[in-house]
């Protein structure tokens, strides 16, 4: 998709422009198309060069359409750098007459790894994606959202895709694409673009571009070990950078579960939480970064799995005041209300049908007249909200008393008006 005049730069900006989630940046864009040409800006465009940068081993199921799928998307040159394959891949890339293909051993750092894979062009620009990842988007020029982001950006940036799994409804937000003339990655794993000289992490803008990770399913990650891999690099880079809450964000169940069991997690937690380190409903006492949320979203799920459900409604009150519409916090807030009710239900039904064992049936036939189909009816409501519907209809299902029928019919029919 290449831009051959400045109208046709215009127009795909206009289209860029709706990728962008972050509504200040829009609006400064706006800004420069309304008070100035961008001319220069398209100049830009025209001068600097792009890269895919790309590392793989053993994907012969996927990379031919990984690479194939990228045309439209106005990429200048393909680098791809195989780390040991040992099935089709190699043969498959070489296949591809477009692409540079290198070959290099793998070091257990995907920093080091990616970092050392740009060295193998001079682009200003790099698109990093993984060798298991395809665009859900549509083709368009990326080199137009960087030349016209490059222009309102102000300090050194890279740019996230919405990384997507197959069938879940979550995704994350790696950056993708980032000039090293700037930057570079950092970390031995779940690694993030730094500014080259302070090394702090470069401004990531949001987009709403869409790739879609094929390496998320459980043949993928069984096939290269990801989960024990991921655990044991996290684990490093906890002991490398141990104030870093990213790290701690990051870890998988394999860590957690090891630090559940160590009876340490929670501390851990509260460190990177709390400004004191200590559990407190003050909400000028938590710390505010980008990863809050999710350790918060982390620390109220262990306590839904340890079952400590009036904890979950007080811990997600406190994450809710702060992220009203976390829905992670949402959903646990509310396991934890359905299953404080069903225990409810449950020492209810417990009460009731201990009465009902113990009253003296035949007594109640002779004094009152009635026998005790009406109570009946009750436990039948009771076990049905307790998920037990084979029991509820069983009990239904001997009644006769057409008013204890009415009193459920009316429990379990529409009114219709």
């Amino acid at each position: 998709m290449e831009i051959n005049s400045y109208k046709e730069f215009l127009n795909s900006v206009s289209g860029v422009q709706k990728l962008l989630k972050d509504e200040r940046i829009r609006n400064d864009i706006k800004l420069k198309r309304k008070n100035s040409d961008l001319r220069h800006c398209y100049e830009y465009y025209r001068k600097f060069k792009l890269s895919l940068v790309l590392l793989v081993k053993n994907q012969e199921s996927l990379i031919s359409e990984v690479i194939k799928q990228l045309e439209g998307f106005d990429i200048d040159n393909y680098i791809v750098v195989d780390t040991g394959s040992t099935d089709s891949t190699l043969r498959l890339l070489k296949s591809i007459p477009y692409v540079s293909l290198f070959q290099a051993e793998w070091k257990e750092d995907y920093s080091f790894m990616r970092n050392m894979a740009a060295n193998y062009t001079d682009a200003d620009w790099i698109l990093t994606l993984d060798s298991d990842e395809l665009f859900i988007s549509s083709p368009f020029s990326l080199k137009v959202l960087i030349a016209i982001l490059n222009e309102v950006m102000l300090n050194p940036f890279s740019i996230s895709f919405e990384q997507h799994c197959p069938n879940c409804s979550e995704y994350g937000i790696p950056d993708r694409l980032y000039s090293p003339k700037t930057s570079l990655f950092f970390g031995l794993v779940h690694e993030e673009v730094r500014d080259k000289y302070s090394n702090l992490p470069t401004t990531s803008v949001l987009t709403r571009v869409k790739i879609e990770n094929q390496g998320a399913t459980p043949e993928q990650s069984n096939k290269f070990n990801k989960r024990k891999r991921y655990s044991s690099l996290i684990e490093k880079m906890i002991e490398i950078e141990p104030m870093n809450p990213r790290w701690i964000a990051f870890m998988n169940e394999l860590n957690i579960r090891k630090l559940v069991q160590s009876g340490e997690y929670e501390k851990l937690l509260f460190t990177h939480i709390f400004v004191d380190g200590n559990f407190s409903t003050n909400i000028e006492n938590i710390k505010r970064n980008k990863y809050t949320n999710i350790l918060m979203e982390k620390y109220i799920s262990i306590l839904v799995r340890l079952k400590k459900y009036e904890s979950v409604i007080k811990f997600s009150d406190l994450g809710l005041s702060v992220y009203p519409e976390d829905i992670p916090m949402m959903f646990f807030k509310m396991v934890a209300q359905i299953e404080l009710e069903k225990r409810n239900i449950q020492r209810l039904y417990i009460t009731k049908l201990n009465e009902y064992i113990t009253i003296n049936k035949e007594s109640v036939y002779d004094i009152y007249f009635r026998d005790t189909q009406l109570l009946c009816v009750g436990l039948a409501e009771l076990s049905y909200m307790m998920g037990k519907v084979e029991v509820a209809q069983s009990i239904i299902s001997e009644l006769s008393d057409y008013k204890a029928l009415k009193i459920w019919e009316g429990w379990h029919t529409e009114e219709k008006i």
